[in-house]
């Protein structure tokens, strides 16, 4: 209840920040908004419903809960981590990356499905760093593109709105804390294996928006641009903040006679 209160909450605001961007940047519709909100949360609830499923799974394989969650949390954020810092290049000249973390998620899933029980049988035999070598294996090489679709977002909403940012943020972190709750009820529901396939849908359909157009119809033109700004384009846009910024310090507020506000060109 809270955090759906403070995420609705600055939309109230909305419309004095837009004016501060007024001429810099467009205005977001009411589809724009919906798209940003979600995007960030199916990607907030998607990696925490992967977190929860893959901890009680694990912990199989390594004998101890708390070998388990070490291991698991680790391999995902290092991981994520670690895609996130390449994403620019492969975001500047592949618009269809973000299906490859989609793609590898399925895949990765169904691995478990087919295999996973037989394959964690056969390492429980191994010693403790072999099972521990192989968690990591099987966590983070997968976790590393999943690192890719909540800065890619990122990006793009910072060059296209650029003051829906720390909405943004506060959207996937609410969506976070929300996920580690309700993938726990789930994985006891419909198991974990169901869990990590509901997270892949999450992802997919994050993805589908993130890519769904054309540009001219409200909404789609919030991520249609799919590559987001390049470097010479970030210095524009910081350039143009940084104006703003000087124009709302130097203005003059002025009430006339009407009691209208009458404001200074900068």
């Amino acid at each position: 209840m809270a955090g759906g209160v403070l995420i609705l909450a600055p939309l109230f605001l909305l419309k004095r920040v837009q004016g501060c961007f007024h001429g810099i940047q467009p205005l977001p519709q009411k589809a724009d908004m919906f798209a940003c909100s979600f995007i960030f949360g199916s990607i907030g609830l998607a990696f925490m419903f992967l977190e929860m499923a893959l901890i009680p799974k694990y912990t199989l394989l390594l004998a101890h809960p708390v070998y388990s969650a070490a291991v698991v949390l680790s391999s995902l954020l290092v991981s994520a981590g670690a895609g996130s810092l390449t994403l620019g290049r492969f975001q500047e000249k592949r618009p269809w990356f973000l299906w490859l973390p989609v793609i590898i998620a399925l895949l990765w899933v169904l691995l478990h499905i087919l295999a996973g029980d037989l394959l964690f049988s056969r390492a429980m035999g191994w010693p403790l760093w072999g099972r521990l070598f192989l968690a990591v294996c099987f966590i983070g090489i997968p976790s590393f593109f999943l690192g890719w679709p909540f800065p890619a977002g990122l990006r793009v909403l910072a060059g296209r709105f650029s003051y829906m940012v720390p909405w943004a943020w506060g959207i996937n972190g609410c969506a976070s804390v929300i996920g580690a709750v309700l993938g726990q009820c789930l994985a006891i529901s419909i198991g974990f294996l169901h869990l990590m396939l509901a997270a892949v849908v999450l992802y997919l359909m994050a993805v589908i928006i993130f890519h769904l157009g054309p540009p001219e119809q409200g909404y789609p033109s919030l991520f249609i641009g799919k590559q987001g700004p390049k470097g010479s384009d970030w210095k524009k846009i910081r350039a143009n903040q940084f104006l703003t910024i000087l124009k709302g310090i130097y203005i003059r507020r002025d009430y006339s006679s009407n009691g209208g506000l009458a404001m200074d060109n900068f």
